[in-house]
């Protein structure tokens, strides 16, 4: 009886998820990791990529264009998934070399470092990769309450590149991590960025 229920539910949820996946396709977004992504255009045009439909988006164009898209996380982790998009050269890091800004970044990150920067195929996208661990303590307190991953791909473009940036909980990262090779896979440059490049 038990493995009868049990197949009737499979089968349940293969059709709604085969369901879903048709709405999405009909709509011009794609289901990815349970969530529905949707094209997704910066503010200023720089660049395109795709987005979790029901994420918080936050753009800013302080030191350039840079968007950051917020999950809900979840009952234990709450606010606590994000990716993050930023271009460089921007107002304040000059640099148009990623390995300089990974060096720098890692002498500050070092002894939490995971993945050295090493070349790695996101989404059918060559990009330069590194990963590291840092700990998350409330304000004030010692106390570690989980461990943060921050997954980092580096797209090249003409003069200069882009930090794409996915930020969970260890234990749930692998969960949203497929939205972030969505978004590496799906990202280009928009005509004000690519009239700027030499």
């Amino acid at each position: 009886m038990r493995e009868a229920l049990a197949l009737v539910l499979l089968l349940s949820l293969n059709a709604c998820k085969k369901a879903a996946e048709e709405t999405a396709a009909s709509t011009n977004a794609t289901i990815v990791a349970g969530l529905e992504l949707l094209p997704y255009v910066e503010a200023s045009g720089e660049f395109s990529t795709v987005g979790p439909a029901d994420w918080k988006v936050k753009e800013d164009s302080t030191y350039g264009a840079s968007v950051l898209m917020l999950g809900p996380g979840t009952a234990r982790f709450p606010r606590s998934v994000s990716i993050g998009i930023g271009g460089y050269p921007n107002k304040v890091d000059k640099s148009a070399d990623p390995k300089w800004y990974y060096d720098g970044y890692s002498m500050i990150e070092s002894y939490n470092t995971v993945v050295p920067f090493e070349k790695r195929v996101i989404g059918g996208v060559e990009v330069d990769y590194y990963e590291f661990d840092r700990p998350f303590r409330r304000i004030h307190e010692r106390k570690v309450i989980y461990t943060m991953r921050e997954s980092v791909a580096i797209v090249r473009v003409p003069g200069g590149f882009y930090r794409i940036s996915h930020h969970a909980p260890v234990e749930i990262y692998r969960e949203t991590y497929p939205v972030f090779e969505a978004v590496v896979a799906n990202f280009k440059l928009g005509p004000r960025r690519a009239a700027k490049a030499p």
